[in-house]
């Protein structure tokens, strides 16, 4: 399995109706892509003063084939409307783990 961590400051400012809008309207349409079996966010808690909020969010796929081929297919699409509304006010990035079983 393959986790794809997307790592993101949000300024204060618009805080509340991102994270309305991530929970409500991204994380949903993410989801019913079909690419990923599990989704987590998780906020960031020793923040620095005067930074952006920061976020994690977490999207577990089956492996890296089914994680590529939403990264071609439908990420831009999906992440259009959240970067319209709010590409000035935050900050972000990616990485890809391999989930490594104990």
């Amino acid at each position: 399995m393959i986790l794809y961590s997307i790592t993101l400051s949000v300024n204060p400012e618009v805080h509340d109706e991102w994270l309305k809008w991530v929970q409500t309207q991204f994380l949903p349409s993410v989801m019913l892509s079909g690419h990923f079996i599990e989704k987590r966010m998780l906020k960031l808690l020793n923040e620095e003063l005067g930074q952006g909020i920061t976020y994690s969010i977490q999207l577990i796929s089956p492996n890296m084939e089914i994680l590529q081929e939403y990264v071609d297919t439908k990420e831009d699409l999906l992440e259009k409307p959240l970067r319209d509304q709010f590409g000035k006010h935050f900050v972000e990035f990616r990485t890809y783990l391999e989930v490594v079983e104990l």
